[in-house]
């Protein structure tokens, strides 16, 4: 009978055991795709060099965490020198958290404003070489005629800033800044891009997505999400998402000189439907250093798809 009762007992011990460690695994996952995610993003972002480090989201988020972990640096080891119970005793330790946490905000507030007039009036300097025009505000009506494709059917509070504009090279070019919110249950995340965008007669295109494909996408494949492979160019398969929704003609137009440029390109996100074309990297805001090369990158993807008759 004793041996009845410790045999239960340890059963369910076992069991509770079990239950504990397949969470904490399934939790153990989680939290490593998540640093393996921000480690890739890191990388792609500081080979871009410092300056361009200090305009991405990646770089926001590392100050932010810095910025919270001195604030709960504070108050832990501040409990060493207040320990007390009394919110009068304490008085010292609050005012010190706070104002931590306002000089910290305001400094970050008016480096981020400085660094982007210093961005802008660069910006503003490149159009004037190009003989483009430059608009703060953009022209949001370029939203309209992309809503189907992808990045610009994505979340709300949709806007379009420091707007480059014109005819250059013989095609009708804009190089603009694209933010929009994604809305969650507890919160919203803001995404920004620099996005290049042609309009051309000489262009005949199928609706289509081309992005960097990610864990999540290669289990959604397994799953039956549609993604547009090559036999003949593994590495192409393997590094991107090509979507859309007829799949004959888009094949048509990625022929053997196409899949092979892309091979050769990082990280970049490139859409077509009609006479337009985007491009962008995915949260990513283009420097004043990056961007004569980024508007050769765009046009470089522009003649693999422009028609020759």
């Amino acid at each position: 009978m004793r041996y009845l009762i410790i045999t239960t007992i340890a059963d369910g011990f076992l069991r509770v055991d079990a239950r504990i460690l397949g969470l904490s695994l399934m939790i153990l996952m989680i939290v490593l795709v998540f640093l393996w995610i921000l480690f890739k993003a890191i990388q792609r972002d500081i080979k871009r060099g410092p300056k361009a480090f200090m305009h991405t989201g990646t770089f926001t988020c590392i100050v932010m965490f810095l910025g919270w972990g001195g604030f709960f640096a504070i108050v832990m080891y501040g409990q060493r020198f207040f320990n007390s119970q009394s919110a009068k005793e304490q008085a010292p330790l609050i005012f010190i958290s706070i104002l931590y946490l306002i000089i910290f905000f305001v400094i970050s507030y008016k480096a981020s404003k400085r660094a982007d007039k210093l961005r802008i009036d660069q910006i503003k300097k490149i159009a004037n070489l190009l003989k483009l025009s430059f608009s703060d505000e953009g022209n949001q009506s370029i939203i309209k005629g992309l809503s189907e494709f992808h990045l610009f059917s994505q979340g709300s509070s949709k806007k379009i800033t420091n707007m480059i504009h014109g005819n250059y090279r013989n095609h009708e070019f804009a190089l603009f800044d694209y933010e929009y919110v994604v809305k969650g249950k507890d919160s919203s995340s803001l995404y920004k891009q620099s996005v290049i965008w042609f309009h051309s007669e000489n262009l005949r295109l199928p609706n289509f997505a081309l992005r960097p494909e990610n864990l999540f996408h290669k289990i959604g494949g397994v799953l039956g999400y549609q993604d547009i492979d090559f036999k003949s160019h593994p590495e192409f398969s393997k590094a991107f998402l090509l979507r859309g929704n007829d799949e004959p003609k888009i094949r048509d137009i990625f022929k053997n000189e196409v899949l092979n440029f892309f091979e050769s390109l990082e990280e970049i996100s490139v859409e077509g439907g009609d006479n337009q074309l985007i491009l962008y990297r995915h949260q990513v805001r283009i420097t004043p250093e990056e961007l004569e090369q980024f508007i050769d990158e765009g046009f470089q993807v522009l003649q693999r798809f422009v028609r020759s008759d």
